[in-house]
């Protein structure tokens, strides 16, 4: 899609909620490397990655398969979590137990006092 159909079917919409959604889409952390892998390896800090099974936004697999690069990349301090739930993308607003146990996991074996 080109810059003119993006603005023709955001017409009706926030056009800065649409660059917004744009740049999101854009977004490339391999952008200027050779691969993905290389292109996190200076992520260093804890890193929570949170997959939803009912999420077609950001995708189960997407998620899964982004841990996994983390990892491969040599952070050692990727923790991967999937919940299951009916709210898709939702679901962090929605299912705060769920989500806020995954948090307090991961910050409680990633932060030391």
């Amino acid at each position: 899609m080109n810059h003119a159909q993006f603005m023709h079917k955001c017409s009706n919409n926030d056009h800065h909620e649409c660059v917004w959604m744009q740049a999101m889409d854009l977004f490339d952390m391999s952008n200027g490397y050779s691969s993905l892998e290389e292109g996190v390896q200076r992520v260093i800090c804890p890193i929570l990655v949170l997959g939803v099974t009912s999420d077609v936004l950001f995708p189960v697999q997407q998620q899964r398969d982004m841990s996994e690069v983390l990892q491969k990349s040599g952070n050692r301090n990727t923790t991967y979590y999937e919940l299951t739930s009916i709210y898709g993308h939702d679901t962090f607003l929605l299912d705060v137990m769920n989500v806020g146990t995954a948090v307090k996991g991961h910050l409680e074996s990633t932060l030391t006092i």
